[in-house]
């Protein structure tokens, strides 16, 4: 069945919906590459003294590494949506902002006394780790599928029934998680929100798994709405509005700036616009990808306004400023992933076992790993414990070196494979899908970690995602 450009459902022979951007491919990743590998990098140089560590120089070469791939990415024929966010989190978490950080020997806040000792292991398994991840998707590449047969289906349709069914099931927890803490915790700050989450669940796991179905629940909701109403507009079908509307309104009130971790709100501000088109052309990609790289050094910060305090006004700080904050704690929580693998060993995969089985009650399983972030605090004699842990910091905690290559490689590959899919579904549908919309810009969570605290919304995301295309059909197109 053949579908028109303007009906949403593009052909992959169509050259209007990949068509280059204002700038010719080459010039674009040239000139995207010497802003990030080069004038960011002087600039830094200039404006901070060197008065700190030498593993600042292992940092640049990771900087660089992953402007090169960000350049890469989006100067691309066809769009590399996963690749692009890895390498935006690499680039700002692992690269230009530890590069600051150890130039000036800060201290940052979250997690004082760096160990210098372990600054250029920390330099390895970061460079180590993302040129394994590359390796992998080098062969993710050679792996892909070149020439699909006509019969590939196109696009996933949603039945209305189920989206539905989500909708209600959404606003059901919902209104379950706005009762039990009161509506007005819904602008409380953050660090109020989470005392009373606390108190309301005892049980860490129950209050992670209300608080995602409630979250991603509407999220996963508001977008399969958006993607069945442009569905109904290609088939010429009635496309209701009101419950779309209603969806989206109690998405972005219970999701808001003022109660809501920043990467939450952002995850939900990106899918939301993915949904509506964000990735269509290859125009809209690049831009959407340079904001995003953009946001983390002058936007991200800014978001933390009100952590504490809801009569906080917001503060500009400058990029090189807001880089020595708790916010980009990434590189010293490496740091103290090597100083603790020197101390106690790795745990010899306890960690990933909590994460895979973070389902299951500490009061059934009182042995249950803590979240990995948790243990390095603790381990250092933090007061404060809430913090992250990279995916790098994750793998070798677990299973040392081998570990960290291997799971890489096998992310590489699977970050490649899943590319090549999502642009072909943007191609010939308009949008990523339902998982793709959501799930890529979620992978910052994730990257940055810990994966036992993210690993609840993720669940909730992909297994309401499985729901509503388990009992979906499938378009099919022909090609020309």
């Amino acid at each position: 069945m053949k579908r028109s450009p303007r009906d949403g459902y593009l052909s992959s022979s169509d050259n209007r919906t990949w068509r280059p951007g204002a700038l010719p491919q080459p010039l674009l990743g040239t000139i995207v590459f010497a802003i990030l590998a080069l004038i960011v990098p002087l600039f830094v140089v200039a404006t901070t003294p060197n008065n700190g560590y030498d593993a600042w120089a292992g940092c640049l070469a990771i900087a660089v590494l992953a402007a090169a791939r960000f350049a890469w990415a989006v100067s691309a024929r066809e769009s590399h949506i996963v690749d692009m966010v890895v390498s935006v989190f690499v680039y700002g978490f692992l690269g230009i902002a530890p590069m600051v950080q150890l130039r000036q020997r800060a201290e940052i806040s979250t997690t004082p006394g760096f160990i210098e000792q372990y600054a250029w292991q920390s330099v390895a398994i970061v460079f180590i780790g993302y040129g394994a991840l590359l390796i992998g998707a080098f062969f993710g590449k050679r792996s892909s599928p070149q020439n699909l047969p006509a019969s590939e289906p196109a696009a996933v349709t949603l039945r209305n029934s189920r989206v539905v069914l989500t909708t209600l099931l959404a606003f059901g927890i919902t209104a379950y998680y706005v009762y039990s803490l009161g509506p007005e915790a819904l602008f409380h700050t953050r660090s109020v929100i989470d005392a009373e989450r606390a108190a309301t669940w005892s049980n860490p796991t129950t209050a992670a798994l209300v608080t995602g179905f409630s979250n991603m629940g509407l999220l996963v909701a508001a977008v399969a709405q958006i993607l069945l109403f442009r569905q109904r507009r290609a088939s010429g079908g009635p496309a209701p509005l009101v419950l779309m509307v209603a969806t989206l309104v109690t998405l972005l009130v219970v999701v808001n700036p003022v109660s809501s971790p920043r990467y939450t709100v952002g995850t939900v501000y990106v899918a939301l616009l993915a949904a509506c088109g964000a990735w269509s052309s290859l125009r809209k990609y690049r831009t959407v990808s340079v904001s995003l790289m953009t946001a983390l050094f002058f936007l991200f910060p800014i978001a933390s306004t009100f952590r504490n305090s809801i009569d906080a006004k917001v503060q500009f700080k400058g990029p090189l400023e807001s880089l020595v904050s708790g916010d980009f704690d990434s590189f010293y929580q490496i740091n103290n992933a090597a100083y603790f693998i020197a101390s106690r060993g790795i745990t010899w995969g306890d960690q990933l076992l909590g994460v895979v089985l973070f389902w299951v009650p500490r009061d059934i399983w009182p042995g249950k790993a803590v979240d990995t972030g948790i243990l390095l605090a603790e381990f250092r004699g933090y007061s404060f414990t809430n913090l992250s842990a990279p995916l790098w910091a994750e793998l070798m905690i677990n299973g040392s070196w081998p570990l960290l290559v291997l799971g890489m490689v096998l992310i590489g590959f699977m970050v490649r494979r899943w590319d090549s899919k999502l642009a072909l579904h943007i191609a010939r549908a308009g949008t990523p899908g339902l998982v793709g919309c959501i799930v890529p810009v979620y992978l910052l969570i994730v990257l940055r970690g810990s994966l036992l605290q993210s690993m609840a919304s993720l669940s909730v995301i992909l297994l309401l995602a499985w729901f509503l295309s388990a009992g979906s059909a499938r378009v099919k197109s022909s090609r020309r």
